[in-house]
């Protein structure tokens, strides 16, 4: 009895006659594009994607009307299922160009292809609902739409939407199945249910859903979907705690796909049980497996899922050298250990601004995040004090705005991963690919750091410069960049004899800092996040930043009956508790031994967390506090920092000692009469009040020549940045009510309000230039938990500011001996002196007003810290104009 072919088998002897075809040359031309059109199709069937699109590519354009529609729609279906959106989305918008009836089958896939590519690039509308229908091609169509529905969710958080459009495609297909294709298309609805259902809780669920799944593939014998659903089974039964049963489903499926050559397929499996090795303390077999599966990845081009392996790899040497009782076994594991997690570190920054994909972008996080956390442990472990301080300082996001003469990095998205296979390709449609802007979208999630604000094209940026504090160093990013930032080399240039960089960055539960001189480290490590975290806590409690659901009118209230402005045993105690949560050991014991007449200048690199943190009232024991033995003088990433500095004239050269104020500007909103009367008291060359403060007016008024000497004033409203888009923080001049801007307002419109000056425009390459010092009198002009320096501060650096005040939080009044303080830190400004020195004289000042309880004991929120110790300086002053970079050798 003969036993009939499957479909696949169809399929390849469909591919195997059309290739023969080709070989004894068609007749013409137009038979030799339908013979490649349809191969093509048996291709992409069969699962060979890159052949299947490039026999749509070799034809595109050569068929008749009709026919091109249909190839551009499969064209559109290849890319999509090579993750390459961006070049789907082509593909359906040049068919949908071609002529041909309103309402052909052909028009209306490619007008819904078009619609899943755009929700694939985070647009949930481009889909519009439709009443389900339950047979033929409409429900396999509206399954499709629901599922990918459903994977849009999920990509911004929203899980339980998720799985109700995933539950709802799967019904949609129903039981009854016409052909393979639909028996693909339910099986991919229920393996993404099962994902959705595996991740929200309900491992029973997603069980039996991945078993559907793998039935559907079965009937349609798609045997190349079967491994990843035998690789989700074992997970969910190793979540179920059916662990041996899961490592036997598991190491089945590696040793079949090794055998088939599957070996990107196997090596994530071994990475999966590498993990779960490290889970049960198994640290030679986890050292095993992921030493294979990243030999494996990286071989085959898989770098991020590489990096994560060799980083799982690294951890298993830790663990093995815990265990080892022989000192030189011990020493030689640590150090294969460093070497192999800074390995994947070099893999993930060779990527870092080169991933245009969100969900690339969030793996990548994820990875560098895990990967930092556990290559600053291994330093740790062997008192690699310069190497904590790099890793720290290449934390930050170091690339750097694009000059007029630069040229911008080419996001090429090399690495995509399809979602939930694990599955990555080229992206050969973007290579060499520049972002211009497009429209940023909302995503509230760790990837809104730079890699996601260069992809959303909100600003061009050149490849960064390599940070390092010592040759040769151990950490070799490979950036294919001979610009290097030697951090002792700017800490000389910046500051005076003795100055500290102090930096800080956040992993897991620790909080990570160094402390550099412009000749060595002098220390680091670590300390206890969960000793920091409850007080801040506290802090956050006492600033009038509006809580959801508080006016900022009840948010000012609470704030002026808090710890910073009730009395200060309560505001002391408070600072005190930060302070021993926060300042390293060695920085304390420095700072007690100082002599008050000549404070430590320190160069502040906070982590974004703590971006509110008024670092100079941090306790140090007693009645001392940080500002009582330096001064504080704010900075953000090295490579921004230098780039500034070696581009900058030296204070010393400044041609006017005392500068004039060029531009005061006050009140725009027309609802801040004390910052009008601020303004209207200080001497200025032109004051721009309320309506005359338009961001035109404003522009015209600026020099040709960046840091030109003079001081520009503002003392009206700022605006933070939309979620995931610091670089929108602008500053809220005359023409739109600020109270009318949302983060759906980004959403809608995609820009701030054109009448605001925002930071993004300051960094463009053709943005204004600023005087050269700069009073920030807005409401957290400094402070925005994603911004580095993509905020308002370090933007007006850029733009040729030399110095910059700006404030922690939203502020209050400021009873400064019967003036407003804007006119006390203005005068600063215009002083010969050094700003930081003098913010600090400033402010310690009102501290001792403060501490002196006759004045303050009735709680007076104006002279209190709530008011003065909102401002913070940025400053690139006193540079000896000696360049921070040089050649790599």
């Amino acid at each position: 009895m003969s036993v009939a072919p499957t479909w696949r088998e169809i399929w390849a002897l469909n591919a195997d006659v059309l290739t023969e075809v080709l070989r004894h040359e068609p007749r013409d031309d137009s038979e030799r594009i339908l013979v490649v059109a349809q191969l093509g199709n048996e291709l992409y069937r069969l699962g060979h994607l890159t052949d299947a699109a490039a026999c749509f590519e070799s034809v595109a354009g050569y068929l008749p009307p009709a026919l091109n529609t249909k190839l551009f729609n499969s064209l559109g279906a290849v890319y999509q299922a090579q993750g390459r959106t961006q070049a789907a989305a082509a593909a359906y918008q040049a068919g949908l160009q071609l002529p041909q009836p309103d309402h052909s089958s052909e028009r209306s896939q490619a007008e819904l292809g078009l619609a899943f590519a755009q929700l694939r690039q985070g647009n949930l509308d481009a889909l519009v609902t439709v009443a389900p229908s339950t047979t033929g091609e409409a429900a396999d169509s509206q399954a499709e739409q629901w599922r990918l529905r459903a994977l849009a969710y999920r990509d911004v958080g929203q899980w339980e939407e998720a799985v109700s459009c995933a539950t709802l495609a799967v019904e949609i297909i129903g039981p009854t199945l016409r052909d393979p294709a639909s028996s693909v298309r339910k099986g991919e609805c229920l393996f993404t249910l099962a994902g959705l259902l595996l991740t929200t809780g309900r491992p029973l669920e997603a069980l039996r859903a991945t078993a559907d799944a793998e039935s559907s593939f079965r009937d349609a014998d798609l045997l190349l979907a079967l491994p990843r659903c035998q690789m989700q089974r074992a997970q969910i039964l190793h979540e179920l705690d059916h662990k041996g049963l899961a490592i036997q489903i598991l190491s089945s499926c590696i040793a079949q796909q090794e055998a088939a050559g599957g070996e990107s397929n196997a090596a994530l499996g071994r990475a999966t049980l590498a993990v779960w090795a490290l889970l049960r303390h198994d640290f030679q077999g986890a050292f095993e497996n992921a030493i294979k599966a990243a030999e494996s990845l990286e071989r085959n081009g898989h770098l991020i899922q590489a990096a994560k392996a060799k980083t799982i790899a690294a951890t298993a040497q830790m663990g093995l050298a815990r265990n080892s009782t022989i000192a030189p076994s011990t020493l030689e594991m640590l150090d294969s250990s460093r070497k192999a997690v800074l390995s994947a570190l070099t893999l993930l920054d060779r990527q870092r601004y080169l991933l245009s994909r969100s969900q690339t972008r969030e793996s990548w996080m994820r990875t560098k995040s895990f990967a930092l956390q556990v290559a600053l442990s291994a330093a740790e472990l062997v008192s690699d004090w310069a190497l904590i301080a790099e890793l720290i300082e290449t934390a930050r996001a170091q690339a750097i705005p694009r000059g007029a003469d630069s040229s911008a990095i080419a996001l090429t998205d090399p690495l995509l991963e399809d979602e939930g296979t694990g599955h990555q390709t080229t992206d050969a449609a973007s290579t060499n690919k520049t972002y211009e802007a497009e429209k940023p979208t909302v995503a509230a999630s760790e990837a809104a750091r730079l890699a996601a604000l260069a992809a959303l094209g909100e600003l061009h940026l050149e490849t960064p410069p390599v940070v390092r504090v010592r040759f040769p160093s151990r950490f070799n990013t490979d950036l294919d960049n001979d610009e290097v930032v030697i951090l002792p080399e700017l800490i000389q240039a910046m500051g005076i004899p003795g100055t500290l960089w102090w930096g800080m960055w956040i992993t897991g539960d620790k909080l990570w800092f160094s402390l550099t001189s412009s000749v060595k480290v002098l220390s680091a490590g670590y300390l206890p996040w969960q000793s920091v975290a409850p007080v801040l806590t506290e802090l956050m409690a006492a600033l009038p930043q509006p809580q959801p659901n508080e006016s900022a009118l009840a948010a000012a209230n609470r704030a002026t009956a808090g710890a910073l402005a009730n009395s200060p045993a309560t505001e002391s105690a408070l600072m005190q508790r930060l302070g021993d949560s926060i300042v390293p050991p060695e920085l304390q014991r420095q700072l007690r031994e100082r002599n008050p007449l000549e404070p430590l200048r320190l160069l502040v690199a906070p982590p974004p967390e703590l971006s509110r943190v008024p670092f100079a009232l941090l306790g140090m024991g007693g009645n001392l506090r940080l500002i009582d033995r330096a001064e504080v003088n704010y900075v953000s990433s090295a490579s921004f920092t230098s780039r500034i500095v070696s581009q900058r004239r030296s204070s010393a050269e400044v041609e006017s000692a005392i500068r004039p104020v060029k531009i005061a500007i006050g009140d725009p909103s027309f609802d801040l009469p004390a910052s009008l009367d601020a303004i209207r008291q200080i001497s200025s060359e032109l004051r721009l009040e309320r309506a005359k403060a338009t961001k035109k007016n404003l522009l015209e008024a600026l020099p040709p020549v960046p840091s030109s000497p003079g001081v520009i004033v503002y003392a009206g409203h700022a605006f933070s940045g939309f979620v995931g888009a610091p670089a929108t923080a602008s500053l809220c001049l005359f023409g739109f009510d600020p109270s009318g801007v949302h983060d759906d307002y980004l959403l809608r419109n995609g820009e701030p309000p054109e009448e605001w000056l925002s930071a993004r425009t300051l960094l463009s390459s053709d943005g204004p230039r600023l005087y050269d010092r700069l009073l920030l009198s807005g409401c957290s002009t400094g402070a925005n938990p994603l911004a580095e320096w993509t905020g308002l501060t370090p933007a007006a650096l850029w733009s040729g500011a030399n110095t910059v005040v700006f404030s922690h939080w939203d502020l209050l009044e400021i009873d400064d001996h019967d003036q407003p303080g804007e006119i006390a830190l203005t005068n600063l400004l215009q002083r010969e002196g050094d700003c930081v020195r003098g913010l600090r004289e400033w402010q310690l000042s009102h501290l001792n007003r403060w501490r002196d309880s006759s004045l303050s004991a009735h709680g007076n929120a104006l002279v209190s810290p709530l008011a003065f110790a909102a401002y913070g300086v940025m400053s690139i002053e006193r540079s000896a104009g000696k360049t921070t970079h040089r050649e790599e050798e």
